[in-house]
This record gives structure tokens, sequence and C-alpha cells, in this order.
């Protein structure tokens, strides 16, 4: 983890599912699913929530935006951080 944070930090998953995994259950759509269309379901994820990777990272506190990457460097779009604290 790069960017506004204390310091650049690199994080095991394997660590921190064993820190602080949790188990939701979240809807899941597809992105071209229409209003009330069926390509949609109710499903059980187990991850680590953002907010402690955030915690984590120490992120700065003038950071108003996340980016993730991927490892093919696959960028999204930016995420809010205010949406991820509200939402996630």
């Amino acid at each position: 983890i790069t960017g506004a944070v204390a310091e650049p930090v690199t994080l095991n998953l394997k660590q921190l599912a064993e820190e602080n995994s949790v188990t939701k259950t979240m809807k899941l759509s597809c992105q071209v699913n229409q209003i009330g269309g069926a390509l949609c379901a109710n499903v059980e994820v187990t991850g680590i929530p953002l907010t402690y990777i955030f915690e984590k990272a120490q992120i700065n506190e003038d950071a108003n935006a996340v980016m993730f990457v991927g490892d093919d460097l696959w960028t999204g779009a930016y995420t809010p951080l205010d949406f991820i604290y509200n939402y996630g």
C-alpha cells in the first residue's frame, strides 16, 4: 500500500485473514442486470474489511480516495474513502 500513508506497507493475505476475517451476507448483482432482473443473488462472503486494512496502512487524514491495482496492474476508478467507511 502506497500513497497517502504513514509508510508504504505490504500486507500478507493469510496473516490478515487470521487477524480479522469477517463473514457477511451480501447482495451480488451482475453489472448488466436490469432493474428487477434475475442476475442477482444473496451470497455469503468471507473477507477482510477494508477499514481494517486502512488502519494497518495508517492512511493520512488528508487522503480522500483509494485506487485498487490488481496483480496484472489493472486499475479501477477511484473509490471515495467516505463511501468505504459508510458502506464497506
